[in-house]
């Protein structure tokens, strides 16, 4: 195989780790939007609900409805959270068997060097400048640019 063709072959890998991180992204980012419009329907639920206490006529009923729209919009979360995580699990299965190209031969070893010294314990990574999502409100890890949650630009 030619340097043409290795070439080729690493770019089309390439891309298709770019497609699915992307789609990956993509879809944390819907559920981060349900789980959005899940909080303003929870809302919505309590005002009505506060609203029939204050005239003291509270009828489950008629609040139902809106309780089983809540209901399927939490299952959907479920079912994207678990699709999410087949997709990772079916990436990290994939990445060792995808094929490598070969490299150079392997250059001859090197003395061996003197242990290390410990590194010093680190500060946990909540502490360490992590901010907040305006957009869904979860926690984004300092130095990221993109919320781990809904993919909205930090």
């Amino acid at each position: 195989m030619g340097f043409i063709d290795k070439l080729k072959e690493q770019a089309s890998s390439l891309g298709s780790q770019i497609d699915q991180a992307l789609d990956g992204t993509k879809q944390k980012g819907q559920v981060g939007s349900m789980r959005k419009q899940r909080g303003e329907m929870v809302a919505q639920l309590g005002e009505s609900l506060l609203e029939q206490f204050r005239q003291q006529q509270p009828d489950v009923e008629q609040l139902r409805p809106q309780a089983d729209q809540i209901f399927n919009l939490e299952w959907q979360i479920i079912e994207a959270e678990k699709a999410i995580e087949a997709q990772k699990q079916a990436a990290a299965a994939a990445a060792p068997a995808a094929p490598q190209a070969q490299a150079a031969p392997p250059a001859p070893p090197a003395p061996p060097t003197p242990p290390a010294a410990p590194a010093p314990p680190q500060a946990p990574v909540e502490a360490a400048g992590a901010a907040t999502c305006a957009s869904c409100g979860a926690e984004i890890p300092a130095g990221s640019a993109f919320c781990p949650d809904c993919g909205a630009k930090a």
